[in-house]
């Protein structure tokens, strides 16, 4: 904590210091002051989403309550610094009724931004903050144990521009697996991660019209922790495409590879303190469709994405880690039955050829309804993990259902209503059974 807080004073003197003699924007007289406060209500339910038994009587039926609550400071047109303190705690009603308790209250956000510093066009944030490129395929969520109430990186990002199309971001960021950083108020020892890990990431941005491209490397060097005995050097390159083809049809498209060492106890095949190495892939395409016929009311999006899993006759390791992209990209359900086999949202050894729709309905709301045939690219995952429901006879997982009603009330409040099933096949084991999953959310946000 202490070394943030020096490396954040430090910064800000020095831009302080030079941005002083800067005329301020006409528009604003500074210091300007922006009060930020949000209010997220989730009724949540599910039967034996990480079961997969209705003999686990596994059901789970809580509400979520999040606030926020935040200050932004602009100093000059130059400097600006943004604090906000967030707390979620939950109710529980199955499978027992459980009393409320306030859980902690933890820094959100709190960062400097430095806006073309010595006249460089160049902005410059430090401390805490929240980190999302392009889909959030490989980098969106910094630490995935804590779920949705918060997702920053301790880091200091750069963002160059190059020109006129072109950007580099490039940031180093240093996660923990306990929040140590920053003071926590009723400290409930959350852990974030299962372990300490340490990355460094450079993110290019090209347009050219109607083209957009995006490629990156980024490392990660993941410790020894508490959880864990996982050891790993982790490379990963990556290039995300979007090609609009008309008015009424795109096409997106992202596939990264890694390599590097791995050293990982969780895997029954690898000798702890023997180093492996790492070679993986994974990537996503999909085509969006709105025709021209229904005034793009309606959007169809066909596609498939990939994550590689672990051969076992290799020498090497091909299973995906998925960096800083654990977090619900394609489904909020799933995630929990992830837990048995990696751990939460951990997206590995898993394809999907999936087909999405959308449908804007009246009074401001829109449906949306996912299909995915989900497929184990290697089918003894089992093996790993030593995980009773893997049957060990098949590459397919099962069926996945997504429906989805989102509302947007008014520039406050916003709410959605969801559902997920899941019928699982032969990946499982006979005996393996359906679940539900369903959640109700209203949010406000001033």
């Amino acid at each position: 904590m202490n070394r943030l807080i020096v490396l954040i004073g430090i910064l800000l003197i020095g831009s302080g210091l030079l941005c002083a003699s800067e005329s301020t924007d006409a528009a604003k007289t500074y210091p300007y002051i922006r009060p930020e406060f949000s209010e997220r209500f989730r009724i949540v339910y599910w039967d034996n989403a990480i079961s997969l038994s209705d003999a686990a009587n596994a059901e789970r039926a809580f509400t979520r309550h999040r606030t926020s609550a935040g200050l932004n400071l602009d100093v000059s047109p130059h400097l600006s610094f943004l604090v906000k303190l967030t707390n979620e705690f939950r109710l529980y009603s199955k499978p027992t009724q459980s009393e409320w308790e306030p859980n902690e209250i933890v820094f959100d956000q709190l960062f400097a931004k430095i806006i073309n510093p010595f006249d460089l066009p160049m902005t410059v944030t430090i401390g805490r903050q929240n980190i999302i490129l392009g889909e959030g395929f490989v980098i969106l969520e910094g630490h995935p144990l804590d779920g949705s109430r918060t997702i920053y990186f301790n880091a200091v990002r750069m963002d160059f521009t190059i020109s006129k199309s072109s950007k580099l971001t490039a940031f180093y960021s240093k996660q923990r697996e306990l929040d140590r950083e920053l003071p926590r108020i009723n400290d409930q020892h959350q852990y974030l991660t299962e372990q300490p890990e340490d990355a460094f990431c450079l993110y290019f941005t090209h347009t050219l019209k109607p083209l957009t491209l995006e490629h990156y490397y980024i490392y990660k060097k993941i410790n020894n922790g508490a959880l864990t005995d996982n050891r790993s050097d982790i490379s990963t390159t990556g290039i995300r495409t979007f090609i609009p083809i008309s008015k009424y049809v795109s096409i997106t498209s992202e596939f990264a590879y890694q390599w590097g060492n791995i050293i990982d106890s969780r895997l029954s095949i690898l000798s702890i303190g023997r180093h492996n190495k790492r070679e993986a892939y994974a990537g996503y395409f999909y085509m969006t469709i709105k025709p021209r016929l229904m005034n793009k009311l309606v959007s169809f999006s066909p596609g498939t994405f990939y994550y590689s899993g672990d051969h076992q006759a290799s020498s090497r390791w091909e299973g995906w880690e998925p960096v800083f992209g654990r977090w619900p990209k394609w489904s909020e359900s799933y995630i929990y039955t992830q837990i048995n086999e990696m751990g939460v949202a951990y997206w590995t050894n898993i394809q999907s050829i999936f087909l999405k729709t959308s449908i804007e309905l009246p009074l401001n709301s829109q449906l949306i309804v996912d299909y995915h045939h989900l497929i184990a690219p290697e089918g003894g995952w089992h093996i790993f993990n030593n995980n009773k429901m893997i049957s060990g006879k098949s590459k397919n997982r099962g069926d996945l259902i997504i429906a989805q009603v989102k509302m947007k009330y008014s520039d406050h409040w916003s709410g959605h209503f969801l559902w997920e099933t899941f019928l699982p096949n032969r990946f499982y084991k006979s005996s393996a059974d359906r679940y539900n999953w369903i959640r109700f959310e209203v949010m406000y946000t001033l």
